[in-house]
């Protein structure tokens, strides 16, 4: 543990955690797409789409990417969290919960994002 380590909270280690395995990467992510150097069919979506249809785009993939990134950082170990389906019940780890990696299993074409989503989404 560093020096800076030991002079924080519990809380505030997670904050720096969270932000920078999810948030800075989500937003360069975003930042990229909007300045139109994201690669792939998401890419090609943005060049071919009008302002409206950006704005939407941007929006979309930013809450996409921020939930990816969540969902990588709990695959590798580098945020270690538990989800209690109900008030009392038992704790599961989400690291090792599915038959993939939870970042794929939301991404994926036919994953969670496809299955469960009622707004619109773009390709990756």
């Amino acid at each position: 543990m560093t020096e800076s380590e030991g002079e924080r909270t519990t809380g505030e280690m997670f904050a720096a955690e969270l932000i920078d395995q999810v948030r800075d990467p989500a937003l360069k992510e975003g930042l990229d797409l909007v300045a139109g150097k994201y690669p792939g069919a998401i890419g090609a979506a943005w060049a071919a789409a009008d302002e409206a249809e950006r704005l939407r785009m941007a929006v979309s993939n930013s809450v996409d990417e921020a939930i990816f990134r969540l969902l990588h950082a709990i695959d590798n170990a580098a945020l270690e969290l538990r989800w209690v389906r109900s008030p009392g019940g038992e704790p599961v780890e989400l690291a090792g919960s599915s038959d993939f990696d939870l970042a794929g299993e939301y991404i994926s074409e036919g994953g969670w994002r496809d299955t469960y989503t009622q707004e619109p989404h773009y390709p990756y």
